[in-house]
């Protein structure tokens, strides 16, 4: 029922931003979130991109473009395997020192790709699933140095955390 509701509240808002002449910042931003919440990132990101355009260089949004509406589009893009374009708008967040964790990490799993369990109807793994990421000698290189920045992050904040995939690196790295 939650889900249907959200949908419904998303219908809402799309019927009335696209008929509106000028929606405003605030109601494109709420739809795009809504359509995020349902994963549907393609709607998602027709959003965020309307924003990004309509919206760049404009001083009051410009805090809000960076901290929610570029991530956002950077996490659609990523949902929909579009790496390339993910590490594009991600990019310029890491770079500005702008990009919390999660976007930093966001951003690393775009560039060397990653993979996932695919579970069958049960949640059972039924099989493996690669993503490619950007792919490139540079790309992974920088991967690997923001993975290993979040590694240090997270010591810094848990203590004496060690993530799974750290062994996995050693491995590769010898």
């Amino acid at each position: 029922k939650a889900k249907d509701l959200l949908r419904q509240m998303a219908g809402y808002l799309e019927v009335g931003n696209s008929k509106g002449a000028n929606p405003s910042f605030n109601n494109l931003r709420r739809e795009s979130q809504l359509w995020m919440e349902l994963g549907e990132w393609a709607k998602a990101e027709a959003l965020l991109t309307k924003l990004r355009t309509k919206y760049t260089g404009v001083a009051e949004n410009q805090n809000d473009m960076d901290r929610y509406v570029l991530p956002d589009l950077g996490r659609a893009l990523f949902m929909q395997q579009k790496m390339v374009d993910a590490a594009g708008v991600l990019a310029p967040l890491l770079e500005a020192k702008k990009a919390t964790f999660e976007t930093t990490q966001l951003y690393a799993r775009a560039l060397s790709g990653y993979a996932e369990l695919v579970l069958d109807e049960n949640g059972k793994p039924r099989s493996v699933r690669t993503v490619p990421g950007v792919a490139d000698k540079e790309s992974l290189d920088k991967a690997l140095g923001q993975f290993t920045q979040l590694l240090e992050t997270l010591k810094a904040r848990e203590g004496s955390f060690t993530p799974p995939w750290l062994a996995i690196s050693a491995a590769f790295s010898k």
